[in-house]
């Protein structure tokens, strides 16, 4: 922002009389210049953020979706990094991609392993001969029963 890059944000204001202004960058670093109790709780401000974004596993800045071999993607990453623009690199295998949050993680496997266990395990049924319709249960509704 400050060193006239593009800016992503979003903001909230929380009483009534809240407001929101735009103000330009050349205008800005005069008054970080010019007013220095400001430019402190101003920089201040900027740096926190930053370290908030940068540890936030919810972080809301940018994601950049792309396949493991995807040249166009490790260069978007790269432009983005050298631009110091916030973002993630999530990269996709052949097999898809699912993009979870991280303090889901550990559910998610535990409930995956599960479903996993309880597939093999109906495999295993029907290699021994039972019918799908009867592992589901669905002989005794067909019937009647």
């Amino acid at each position: 922002m400050l060193m006239g890059t593009a800016a992503l944000t979003n903001a909230r204001g929380k009483a009534d009389e809240s407001e929101i202004l735009e103000v330009p960058a050349d205008r800005l670093r005069q008054a970080l210049a010019e007013l220095p109790g400001v430019s402190e709780t101003i920089v201040r401000a900027f740096i926190m953020r930053q370290q908030r974004l940068k540890r936030d596993r919810e972080f809301a800045g940018l994601r950049i979706l792309a396949q493991n071999d995807s040249q166009d993607g490790h260069r978007l990453d790269d432009f983005l990094d050298k631009n110091h623009v916030l973002h993630r690199l999530i990269v996709a295998d052949e097999s898809g991609i699912v993009v979870i949050r991280p303090h889901e993680a550990e559910d998610i496997l535990a409930r995956a392993e599960e479903r996993c266990r309880k597939e093999a395990a109906m495999m295993d049924e029907l290699r021994g001969g039972r019918t799908t319709m009867d592992l589901l249960g669905l002989d005794e509704r067909a019937n009647g029963d």
